[in-house]
C-alpha cells in the first residue's frame, strides 16, 4: 500500500502504541513523585537529626 495511509492494522497498532506509551508516561509521572516525596522525607529527617544533635 504506497498511498501514504496506513491500513487499518497498522493504525490500529499505532493507536495501541499510543496507548501503551500514555500508560508509561503516567507510571513515570508517579515514580517521579513518589521520589520526591521520599526525598522530602529524607530530607526531613536528616534534617530533625541534625537539629537533634546539635542541642
Amino acid at each position: 500500500m504506497s498511498s501514504g495511509f496506513l491500513s487499518a492494522d497498522q493504525a490500529r497498532a499505532v493507536v495501541a502504541i499510543a496507548h501503551r506509551l500514555d500508560l508509561l508516561n503516567a507510571h513515570c509521572d508517579r515514580l517521579v513523585e513518589a521520589e520526591k516525596h521520599i526525598l522530602r522525607l529524607l530530607s526531613q529527617r536528616y534534617h530533625s537529626g541534625f537539629s537533634n544533635t546539635a542541642g
